[in-house]
């Protein structure tokens, strides 16, 4: 283009070929230029005149502050209408170059009101326009107000407020006056009215989404518009608001949301399992590995599908064998196998135990797994055998040389002629035998006692629950240090809290005092939550709280026996304890709740063999002193109480502090110890079970003990209790 004229002349082509309703004016409101079809609806405009002059709703001074405030760029893209005659143009007034306007005209024809007349007419002649705008306002199904520039109601139709009395009194007032009425915080409708605010302010189209919670039931989801209209003066005449109820699309699309979260922390989990967890469908092809099983196969997640069973156990040489395998799963349920996976990349082989469940999903089969990697287990055991096969070595060398001192003592014992020496022997002997036969007999105890939780949990517990319960216990059992032995009053008190706690939660429930009593007894504490949610979620609670009772106990027995073990090993460090005093000891803080409890494990399944047990000694009760000994202390004392009981009775431990010193007494309901006996029963070599293999040094190492620790003991006894009360100075 050669100069300016040219180039405004080229545009103004341009913009009459695209839209030929449009008029480009200067900043002072006189016309540049029209399109062609303009001339025929406004013949009265020319080039050169004053918009304001053409159309007479244009106001020359509030046009000419419009024209001024678009071109300064204060305002652009500036809504309004202008009238000629019959005629009513909506305008878009944007800016156009150095000091000039360009109106985007779209004309609004009288044939819009022949429309509305010719559906009058077709409905009721004698309606206005006015009675049938009104009437389909009234009859719209979502609620509609027209609002002035202050938000003050002035028309609102029954969709938006059905009660004719609040109907009538919100016209002329606001949303806050509506809120007075009804008794409404305020500022709930503060967000409704920011939004009109802005309407007001930017003279543009405001939409959000509502959202009203309800307590039982779902929200109520209302997407609203509010919808300035503007006057030929560029002002906001009044706004336009409306409601419509989309809580169905959004409740959905929230459900939608929340089970896409719930897969994803499903996903998440399964990922984070140490078990591989396997599906295939009834062909043999994989639809699902989490991550451990990808992992351990080699298998990228992307490659999932295009994976057969296969490609990972060479003993399905075909689909048919795996169609077969299926249907041997339909019959027997279930089945359980140590097989090994191979990695399809390193042909790395890992050792895993096989639980496989057949499965039906929307009438197609499948055959769920899960590989528990048992390489560390295997390892172990392999080490078992060779500490084994060292220990039958050690064993045989220890046997012959025993066998070679035995045969040295016999010539010695021969030798001696003094009564005391042989005493000495004796009394070394047999504590010797002693010592070893207290934590023999609770290796002894603990392996009875694991035996007949395993015959619980494998004829009667275990197949009432399923294999995640199963898996869930024994996490619970290994991630916590639970104390199984509580007093009778603490059990009473623990069973009452609980009873209380399930009333609140669970009060539809007819089996709650069971419910507390297996919660106690699995020593589940009331706070909780997440475990009795868990528990109390399934269809067979108390199986899996039997469950969780019998697996925790387990746990405490293998931790018994592997504490007799040591203590075992303990006796033959300290031998020379028994021989020369004190050797090879050295004092600690020793916890009595824990020390008790220790040799309480040792003798639980003697406990319960008709035994009420009674333990209540605070854990805040410590000493310093030998914990070895102390073991030993206790460990007679219980047991001679055991023994005194016999079948059935009651044995109450109970400890306590008084004037800075701490008591512990153990008392039983066993016979009552003969008055005659009594200042015998510390002696060494003195015993009542000689039938029994007793060997009289119970008591005296008691004594002994006593003694190490600068201790008292007191007895009492008579015709309903034996009681020997503990007496240690903490100052």
């Amino acid at each position: 283009m050669g100069n300016t004229t040219d180039s405004l002349h080229a545009v103004y082509s341009l913009l009459d070929a695209v839209h030929q309703y449009d008029i480009i004016v200067d900043d002072q409101g006189k016309i540049l230029h029209f399109g062609p079809l303009m001339r025929k609806d406004v013949p009265l405009i020319e080039k050169g005149s004053a918009l304001f002059d053409v159309f007479q709703s244009v106001q020359h001074k509030s046009f000419s502050t419009l024209i001024q405030s678009i071109t300064s760029e204060k305002h652009n893209d500036v809504f309004s209408v202008v009238h000629y005659n019959n005629l009513r143009f909506d305008i878009r007034i944007s800016r156009f170059g150095e000091n000039m306007v360009y109106l985007h005209c779209t004309p609004m024809r009288t044939s819009d009101d022949a429309i509305v007349s010719h559906v009058i007419n077709a409905i009721d002649p004698a309606l206005t326009p006015d009675q049938f705008i009104l009437d389909v306002l009234h009859h719209l199904p979502f609620d509609v107000g027209i609002f002035d520039r202050n938000g003050t109601y002035l028309y609102i139709n029954p969709a938006g407020i059905k009660n004719d009395s609040t109907c009538n009194f919100i016209i002329g007032k606001t949303d806050y006056d509506y809120c007075d009425l009804k008794g409404i915080d305020r500022s709930t409708v503060e967000p409704r009215m920011i939004n009109f605010r802005r309407v007001i302010e930017t003279k543009r189209p405001s939409e959000w989404v509502d959202e009203h919670p309800k307590p039982e039931a779902e929200s109520v989801f209302v997407l609203r518009r509010y919808h300035p209209v503007v006057n030929s003066t560029g002002e906001v005449s009044y706004v336009i608001g409306y409601g419509i109820d989309i809580s169905a699309e959004r409740n959905s699309e929230l459900k939608l949301q929340q089970k896409q979260k719930d897969l994803e922390r499903l996903s998440f989990f399964l990922d984070n399992t140490v078990d591989g967890i396997q599906v295939a469908n009834e062909k043999g092809h994989f639809v699902y590995l989490n991550k451990t099983s990808r992992n351990r196969l080699g298998i990228d997640e992307n490659e999932i599908h295009e994976r057969t069973i296969y490609d990972i156990q060479s003993y399905f040489k075909s689909e048919e064998d795996w169609i077969n395998h299926i249907e041997d799963l339909k019959k027997i349920g279930r089945f359980s196998i140590e097989t090994s996976h191979r990695n399809i990349k390193t042909n790395d082989l890992t050792p895993v135990h096989l639980e496989v469940i057949p499965t039906n999903f929307e009438g197609e089969n499948f055959a769920l797994s899960m590989a528990t990697d048992i390489s560390e287990r295997k390892k172990f055991i392999k080490e078992i055998e060779e500490a084994n096969e060292r220990f039958i070595v050690v064993n045989k060398k220890l046997e012959i040389s025993i066998a070679e001192k035995t045969s040295r003592n016999d010539e010695l014992t021969e030798r001696l002629a003094n009564q005391d020496k042989l005493a000495m022997i004796g009394e070394i002997t047999a504590g010797i035998t002693h010592d070893l036969n207290t934590p023999i007999g609770a290796v002894k105890i603990g392996a009875e006692s694991i035996r007949y939780s395993l015959e619980n949990l494998f004829k009667s517990v275990i197949e009432k629950c399923s294999f995640e319960q199963l898996h869930y216990s024994c996490s619970r059992a290994v991630e916590s240090n639970v104390k199984m032995f509580i007093g009778g009053l603490q059990v009473m008190r623990e069973t009452k809290a609980f009873n209380e706690v399930l009333q609140q939660r669970y009060p539809e429930r007819t089996d709650l005092d069971a419910l507390a009593s297996a919660f106690v007894k699995a020593r589940i504490l009331a706070d909780e939550d997440t475990v009795i949610d868990y528990v109390m979620s399934g269809k067979n609670p108390m199986e899996l709280l039997d469950l969780m009772y019998h697996i925790q106990s387990i746990r405490t027995f293998v931790d018994t026996v592997m504490e007799a073990g040591e203590k075992a090993a303990s006796v033959i460090r300290n031998l020379r304890f028994y021989l020369k005093e004190g050797a090879n000891l050295s004092k600690e803080q020793v916890n009595l709740h824990e020390n008790i409890s220790t040799v309480l494990n040792v003798f639980n399944h003697q406990l319960k063999q008709g035994i009420d047990l009674n333990f209540d000694v605070p854990e805040s009760l410590e000493i310093v002193g030998y914990e070895s000994k102390l073991f030993q202390l206790w460990s007679n004392l219980i047991k001679n109480a055991i023994d005194a009981i016999g079948s059935k009775g009651e044995l109450t431990i109970t400890g306590w502090k008084e004037n800075g010193r701490l008591m512990v007494e153990i008392k039983n309901s066993g016979q009552m110890i003969p008055y005659e006996i009594r200042d015998k029963i510390f002696e060494k070599f003195f015993t009542t079970k000689a039938e029994n293999n007793g060997t009289g040094l119970g008591l005296s190492i008691v004594s002994k003990v006593i003694e190490d620790h600068g201790a008292q003991i007191k007895l009492n006894s008579d015709e309903h209790y034996t009681s020997f009360l503990v007496t240690f100075t903490t100052t």
